[in-house]
């Protein structure tokens, strides 16, 4: 299997250059030269959620790495997680479920991939006898899924970067604490938006100086074994769904996981409807009711992790329904950077609108949705999953008004609620339980570092020995 560029078709890379790299040096991010064809389990078997993962991957790893040492990484990486099935299915009613993202060791869906990831990095490195400098953005769970799946790594230094007082107490923690005891991490909280910490760290990996001390590359959801790895669950939930055409509901802020739904359906597995739901950051559904996005400034919600107003992912899609056309590409995406308008072509939009839909949530209406699911199905849901719930009873409405064959409606649940007390106490009135990893986690020395967003300054941390 090969890759190329979304902005130069022609250069080719290998599974283990595009695994080590996150980031195109052109600035494009890399997608497969075409969609291979993931087999679905023989017979209707159902698979173990590691055997399923090996079948998934495979067809995208090709022979860069023998079978028995991705065998090894899949089994210590969900060794520990809490649930059998790894990411299980819970029915609310006949034809509504949530797929549960949140068994892993931070309790975010962003563990499915980094622990896959994290193992796969070292054994590249060993291999080649070389170091790695990775720098990742995170508006949350991605950068404590980081730091729990990379600290204390041989041959890789970390530095991961948040924007200051945007995320909850929690999450902090989650990498500050293990920061405190790691000799390979670096936390900088910048004052500004996630958005300007994803700017920070595209141009960190594509500065000459940075990479002079050692190659750079990303671990977020710009780095294709990040989707890859995420495929899988979408193949677990309709494996627990024999027969039907689930549609998947996603809570959306850097597309990168709704993305790995629409590569697993490229691969001939049986999904629907594909729904990108975002909260009053709607950048994804502008541009999917009008083509465009005029980019302002992001407005902090109660699902912090999808304040987000340049989804990155986008490239890849957008790239793919520009069908190779490199320049129209390049126009619009130099028209976001001149005038912050994101402007699709006539054809793309198209494109965008028969592969996926999208929905907007508003934060009066998150929490209304965790009062209700709670009260009517005594379950309850983290505000970014109650986001998607919100998407997810629309789209269920909808498809019954147009009548046909029902199909489920599955709703992804990408955190625990444990982690976002401030929001579950604003809508019931009460905090969530508690969640022992939490507690273990709240009086814990921290270790991290407040900046300006300033690249100079950033740079100059990032050149010097302190980790």
């Amino acid at each position: 299997m090969l890759y190329h560029s979304t902005r130069n078709l022609d250069a080719q890379f290998d599974f283990a250059a595009v695994t080590l790299a996150g980031l195109a040096s052109d600035g494009g991010l890399y997608i497969p030269n075409s969609w291979p064809s993931i087999p679905v389990s023989p017979a209707g078997e159902a698979l173990r959620y590691q055997d399923l993962a090996l079948a998934v991957l495979t067809p995208f790893v090709g022979d860069a790495i023998p079978q028995a040492v991705i065998q090894q990484w899949i089994a210590e990486a969900y060794r520990d997680f809490t649930s059998p099935l790894v990411a299980p299915l819970h029915p609310l009613e006949e034809d509504l479920y949530v797929l549960e993202l949140f068994h892993g060791p931070t309790l975010a869906f962003k563990d499915y991939a980094l622990q896959l990831l994290a193992r796969a990095m070292a054994w590249l490195l060993e291999q080649r006898g070389s170091r790695l400098q990775l720098i990742v953005a995170t508006s949350g769970d991605t950068g404590a899924a980081a730091a729990a799946a990379f600290a204390n790594r041989p041959n890789i230094e970390m530095t991961i970067i948040y924007p200051h007082e945007r995320i909850v107490p929690a999450q902090r923690r989650q990498m500050t604490t293990v920061a405190a005891t790691a000799n390979n991490l670096r936390i900088l909280a910048v004052e500004g938006s996630f958005d300007d910490a994803q700017r920070l760290v595209k141009q960190l990996l594509l500065d000459p100086a940075v990479a002079a001390r050692a190659p750079v590359a990303a671990v977020n959801s710009i780095n294709w074994f990040r989707l890859m790895a995420q495929m899988v669950y979408y193949a677990a939930a309709c494996q627990q769904l024999p027969g039907q055409q689930p549609n998947f509901v996603v809570p959306s802020g850097n597309f990168g996981n709704v993305y790995a739904g629409y590569a697993l359906k490229q691969g001939g597995w049986p999904i629907g409807r594909l729904l990108a739901a975002t909260n009053h950051n709607d950048a994804l559904f502008q541009l999917w009711r009008d083509g465009r996005s005029q980019a302002n400034q992001v407005r902090p919600s109660l699902s912090p992790a999808m304040d987000i107003l340049i989804p990155s992912n986008f490239e890849r899609y957008v790239a793919e329904a520009y069908g190779g056309d490199t320049a129209g590409l390049a126009d619009t995406l130099a028209g976001y950077q001149r005038t912050g308008l994101y402007q699709l072509s006539g054809g793309a939009h198209a494109r965008y609108r028969q592969d996926f839909t999208a929905s907007a949530v508003s934060d009066a209406e998150t929490l209304a949705t965790i009062r209700e699911i709670h009260s009517r199905y005594d379950y309850l849901l983290d505000p970014h999953s109650a986001v998607a719930m919100t998407a997810a009873l629309r789209l269920r409405e909808q498809l019954a008004d147009e009548g046909g064959q029902a199909s489920s409606v599955v709703s992804l649940a990408c955190a625990h609620p444990a982690k976002f007390p401030d929001a579950i106490h604003q809508a019931l009135g009460i905090p969530p339980p508690s969640h022992p990893l939490l507690e273990s986690q709240a009086n814990l020395p921290e270790r991290y570092q407040v900046v300006p967003n300033d690249l100079t300054l950033v740079r100059q941390i990032l050149l010097s020995d302190a980790g």
